[in-house]
């Protein structure tokens, strides 16, 4: 195992090692197996190796490295799959969903199975415990399909849910004090009239109490209804009035400071536990029957038949004959199934090296757990007793552990800052040796590797100081090295990244830097509901169904400028008069060109994928010329233009989905894509 941080050097290590394998005859090309995060990382190992191989005249092993398994692990799981399928008794070609395509597809299966009444239950409990977080945008569908994803990383089945969900709720409710025998509510709402009464009553003006007096009229209106969440009541027992009326305030505040006692917040919590599992149960098995019916299989699944196939005796004899080496990289964002797939090649294989960043494993990245890192890191260096039956090593090899401490990337005083601050968070989990690292680069700047701006103040404030900080940044030609020439240079706006808590942030701070001139580029959901989306997909349905009103109407008040009220009158105006409500603004006084111009093209229709549709939906109505015009703002006429760019590749993507599946690419497919698109939240911008 070979640790290697962020920046220490781990490619290069990679590439050397893969090359020594080669060089000295340890390993044959076609024995490599080699996982790497991303299909881009792989290419570039396989030329790195290639050059390197290259440069010392070892020419029949750089022509033949491509025999090598290298790329990403589902890539593998998938030539594995293929060349051993008859012993596993699978079909050679299994059609594969996209990591973009399989969370529509199961959106769309959940979607079939929540009932009204479900979907009331999940809702009301939503709002009352506050699961809609801010960050995030969390609710009820992604708890469903976070509940599902975990299940399946770790091979927890469906008839499991229902015991998984009671000891969730146990664990949870353990946190808690034992709840109350009676509801406090009704002695909160008297002790709220009783309140408000005595506040009244002593001449308290002060703005600070007329705010705490609308909040408590709010919140007892709540209560009375059935409607209160449990952040009212954890605000009800911390907020106060003035200091003249704190007296009064005092029975409210320790009423609702019960909260955590009260019977129905308990009981909330094991509802929405039990829901969420129970309907994850009824959405796996819908999303697995839809699978089926499609004649596809997941990423999740594909690790899980590659799995399956390397307990055929026949598959391991082979691979083992074969497999001299098996490298893992980014070892650290692994689920559980694909250890145990990396486990089972490592016992194949003459030699495996695993490279990783223990401490970029706390993020949880794709079903990773940290601890599954530290059991293994201990597995392997044999100082866990509980875990020794579980062999890791290849081959019956010893096992050993090394670490890049070297970083490559940042200046002195910045990984000693890192240095600084991983040490302590990590003790305990990661010995220091395995944390410290040690800087290359000793280039000295006139200036502080790390700063902090003071943006306090209004919070309406903070964004138009983080942007003019910027701008003074570039103003000021701070010298920054070059990545490429490795000199250095002034800093120029591409050099600079800013991280936001949420989407909306990013978007408000881009929209501050482009009043400054500054070209930004933010990425963020919500491609469909922007104007330029609904007039190219109105456009792209009236193409295609001549009767759809609801487009015309759509392209009329998108391209036209002229008021609602007046292009309301002349439809209704050009019925009365006898006219068909398809040929309105093609006929009579009110003439639309992008109408006019998409009617032209309607012939075109039946010979055309539903992506080339869009473009000439686009092209003909001209909607490039309309969109650019909506803004003075040339940033902003530019993004609007690159949004419609983004809506045709997103087509296209719908229409590689659909080449070698059982479903036909379709318009009214399209169209229906766009919509889960926008409920997945997968339609960037």
């Amino acid at each position: 195992f070979i640790g290697a941080s962020a920046g220490s050097g781990k490619t290069f290590r990679i590439t050397e090692e893969l090359y020594k394998q080669l060089y000295d005859g340890k390993s044959r090309p076609e024995g490599i197996i080699a996982t790497t995060f991303t299909v881009k990382a792989a290419n570039e190992l396989v030329e790195r190796v290639r050059l390197r191989l290259l440069k010392d005249g070892k020419y029949e092993f750089a022509h033949t490295i491509n025999q090598s398994l290298i790329g990403t692990v589902n890539s593998i799981c998938q030539s594995l799959l293929e060349r051993f399928a008859f012993a596993a008794g699978i079909s050679p070609k299994l059609e594969v969903l996209d990591e973009n395509d399989a969370p529509m597809l199961f959106a769309q299966s959940l979607e079939d199975v929540v009932d009204k009444e479900t979907l009331n239950i999940l809702s009301k409990l939503q709002t009352k415990l506050g699961m809609e977080n801010k960050h995030e945008g969390t609710d009820w569908n992604r708890e469903v399909k976070r509940i599902v994803d975990l299940s399946r990383a770790n091979g927890i089945k469906p008839e499991q849910f229902a015991e998984q969900a009671s000891s969730s709720y146990q664990s949870l409710i353990s946190q808690f004090p034992e709840p109350l025998k009676i509801s406090p509510t009704g002695d909160l709402i008297a002790a709220i009239e009783e309140g408000i009464n005595q506040i009244q009553s002593n001449d308290d003006e002060t703005k600070s109490t007329d705010s705490y007096i609308k909040n408590l009229r709010k919140f007892k209106s709540s209560l009375i209804y059935g409607y209160d969440s449990w952040s009212e009541w954890v605000k009800a027992s911390k907020t106060r009035p003035s200091k003249k009326s704190i007296a009064a305030s005092d029975p409210i505040r320790e009423i609702a400071a019960k909260y955590d006692r009260h019977p129905n917040l308990h009981k909330d919590l094991e509802n929405w536990i039990r829901e969420v599992f129970a309907l994850a149960s009824k959405a796996i098995t819908a999303y697995r029957q839809e699978k089926e019916r499609l004649g596809v299989i997941d990423f999740i699944d594909q690790e899980m038949l590659c799995l399956q196939i390397l307990d055929n005796e026949e598959v391991s004899a082979a691979l083992s004959a074969e497999l001299d080496l098996l490298l893992v990289d980014e070892f650290q964002d692994t689920s559980p199934i694909q250890l145990a797939l990396f486990t089972r090649l490592s016992k194949l294989a003459n030699e495996s090296i695993w490279v990783g960043d223990a401490k970029q494993a706390i993020f949880g990245f794709r079903g990773s757990d940290p601890e599954l890192m530290n059991t293994v890191l201990q597995s392997i260096r044999g100082d866990n007793t509980a875990i020794k039956d579980t062999t890791l090593a290849a081959k019956d090899r010893d096992s050993t552990t090394e670490n890049l401490n070297r970083s490559w990337r940042s200046i002195e005083p910045l990984v000693e800052l890192v240095n600084e601050l991983f040490i302590p968070a990590f003790a305990g989990l990661l010995p220091e040796d395995q944390v410290r690292l040690k800087a290359v680069r000793q280039e000295k700047f006139d200036h502080a590797p790390i700063e902090f701006w003071d943006i306090s103040g209004k919070k309406n404030d903070n964004y138009p100081k983080i942007a003019q900080g910027v701008l003074d940044l570039l103003n000021s030609k701070r010298l920054i090295v070059d990545k490429q020439t490795q000199q250095k240079r002034p800093v120029r706006p591409s050099d600079i990244a800013i991280l936001a808590w949420t989407n909306k942030n990013c978007i408000e701070i881009g929209s501050h830097l482009t009043s400054r001139y500054i070209p930004v580029t933010v990425a963020s959901r919500g491609l469909m509901s922007e104007p330029e989306t609904y007039l190219a997909l109105a456009s792209l349905r009236y193409l295609a169904d001549p009767s759809d009103t609801l487009a015309i109407a759509e392209i009329i008040n998108l391209s036209s400028g002229i008021k609602q009220e007046d292009w309301l009158r002349d439809r209704l105006e050009y019925l009365e008069a006898g006219g068909l409500s398809p040929d309105w603004g093609t006929t009579g006084k009110l003439i639309s060109e992008p109408l006019v111009a998409l009617k032209k093209q309607r012939s075109k229709i039946k010979t055309i994928s539903p992506a080339e549709a869009l473009v000439i939906a686009v092209s003909a109505a001209d909607i490039y010329r309309y969109v650019t015009s909506w803004s003075d703002d040339q940033h902003e006429a530019i993004q609007r233009a690159a949004n419609l760019d983004i809506l045709v590749e997103y087509a296209k993507r719908y229409e590689e989905s659909r080449t070698s599946g059982s479903d036909v690419a379709t318009i009214g497919g399209l169209l229906n894509w766009f919509d889960t698109l926008a409920k997945t939240g997968e339609d960037m911008k």
